[in-house]
């Protein structure tokens, strides 16, 4: 009889990695991403339940180099409407999240990775004009 005590720990951790790792639309994390010449820089850092950054209106068509970092915990920066999401964890390097063609509209950063109690409200906004 074949020894299937692996099936739910090796589930459980395909579902992890699904649901906090990702990539950016055009690469993801520090994964031999090249950050354009005329990329926005955007830093953001994440804390229990808040995402700061020192920008919030972008250029649109521009691309866009997020240096995502946590100060607390794990977080999974992510923007609504688009495939970047990228796992960051407290201790661990900064990330670069390259959105390369934003395209006008308002976007809301969110967590898509459980953090805790606080997690749906883990929301900031963008605006690209």
């Amino acid at each position: 009889m074949m020894d299937r005590r692996w099936l739910i720990p090796a589930a459980a951790g395909l579902i992890l990695l699904a649901a906090g790792c990702g990539s950016a639309s055009s690469g993801g994390g520090n994964q031999t991403v090249q950050i354009p010449a005329n990329a926005q820089t955007v830093h953001v850092d994440a804390t229990d339940f808040k995402w700061t950054l020192d920008k919030t209106t972008l250029q649109a068509g521009v691309p866009v180099d997020f240096i995502v970092k946590s100060d607390e915990g794990a977080h999974g920066f992510s923007i609504a409407g688009t495939n970047i999401s990228q796992l960051v964890v407290q201790g661990q390097p900064a990330q670069h999240v390259l959105w390369q063609d934003p395209k006008p509209g308002t976007y809301t950063i969110l967590c898509d990775y459980f953090c805790g109690s606080g997690h749906s409200q883990m929301q900031a906004t963008i605006t690209v004009k």
